[in-house]
């Protein structure tokens, strides 16, 4: 029996996939961590923006040799894409499909239709000088349905999360100068039967596409839990915070947390002492009581600002910045209880949704 291919194999989620962590953007000092924009950030590269398209409605007809990972072929006469973008948005290749109760595929899971389009996906891009010596990932925040990631020739990896971002750590496949990138996306794949919800169904790269150069040594996760005591009085704050050192040389540093009320006023500086051997990693935790912490509310969001800063010898390496509310969460008797409060929650459900883009969101529509 053949095996089944990538896009429906219920056994394989993912190739080559960084593991789940915190979606986080690196910064270089204290002062652009607190402003909080991840344009100025020197780790952060966009790469949103037109890219050369090709789109195959059946896979008899994929351009010849991108298939290969060692593909060299001719794009010239390739269309442009907006990315993000959703391509039945974008031209005359696909159009847009709406169901409710059934599913957009002949139910028969984990299989789907074979013809199946596709869409591939190619532009370049040069890495900033600065990032000589650093360890580069490449991430994906939407993309549906599944695809495969080519950098230089090269299959970087696959994934088949749509709403889920997927980050491959691109470090041996770049060189300096102008780099090439290819994604082949799927149209349909076993996760459409997961996927199958109330609305339009959309295909191609909807969110955003970055890079992150970030230090050998590197602050690669931060976790915080944030609950109030049983008095909701003060804050328990619980700090989970990973270093790995993809390098061989080692060092020996220090991890400065720190948690900021808006007033801009510390009401915690900790430092704690890293040890890392060199293709090492380690997990910091600390557990502090912020005496009569600001309680978190939808009517009264208060936010404070956690700073987590690398030090090799007293000089940042990087910071990590976390915005952190101190509530605690309850059912009891049936009811819902925020901060020992019982509320009624008044929202609206909606999807990413756009009358012109899609999937793709800005925020002003997710706003308004």
């Amino acid at each position: 029996m053949a095996s089944k291919p990538d896009w429906q194999n219920l056994d394989l989620l993912h190739i080559n996939r960084q593991p789940n962590r915190t979606s986080l953007i690196p910064y270089a000092c204290r002062k652009s961590a607190m402003v909080g924009e991840r344009g100025a950030s020197p780790f952060y590269k966009l790469l949103n923006g037109v890219w050369d398209f090709y789109f195959a409605a059946v896979p008899e007809v994929w351009p010849e040799g991108f298939e290969k990972e060692d593909y060299e072929f001719d794009d010239v006469e390739w269309d442009s894409i907006n990315v993000p973008g959703n391509w039945q948005m974008e031209g005359d290749y696909d159009v847009p499909q709406y169901t409710n109760v059934n599913f957009p595929i002949p139910y028969d899971p984990p299989y789907v239709p074979d013809d199946n389009p596709v869409g591939f996906y190619r532009r370049e891009f040069t890495l900033p000088a600065s990032w000589a010596g650093r360890q580069v990932f490449i991430n994906f925040d939407g993309v549906n349905s599944a695809y495969y990631v080519y950098v230089n020739g090269k299959q970087v990896g696959f994934s088949k999360v749509t709403h889920m971002p997927a980050e491959f750590d691109i470090t041996p496949y770049i060189h300096e100068g102008e780099n090439t990138l290819a994604v082949k996306v799927f149209k349909w794949s076993d996760g459409t039967y997961l996927e199958d919800q109330d609305c339009w169904r959309f295909s191609g790269i909807f969110r955003d596409v970055y890079l992150l150069g970030v230090p050998k040594t590197h602050i690669r996760d931060v976790r915080v839990t944030s609950l109030l005591d049983g008095e909701f009085k003060n804050g328990l704050l619980d700090v989970e915070c990973d270093v790995f050192d993809y390098d061989t040389a080692g060092a020996e540093l220090e991890l400065a947390i720190s948690l900021i009320g808006d007033c801009g006023r510390a009401v915690l500086e900790k430092t704690l002492p890293v040890a890392l051997k060199g293709n090492d990693n380690t997990t910091l935790k600390l557990s502090e009581v912020i005496t009569d912490a600001l309680h978190w509310t939808a009517e009264t969001p208060n936010l404070y600002t956690l700073l987590c800063e690398l030090k090799r010898a007293g000089e940042v390496i990087e910071v990590q910045r976390v915005r952190v509310g101190f509530r605690t969460v309850e059912i009891r008797d049936g009811q819902l209880y925020v901060n020992g409060v019982s509320i009624k929650l008044k929202g609206v459900n909606r999807h990413d949704t756009h009358t012109e883009l899609g999937h793709v969101t800005p925020m002003e529509t997710m706003l308004r």
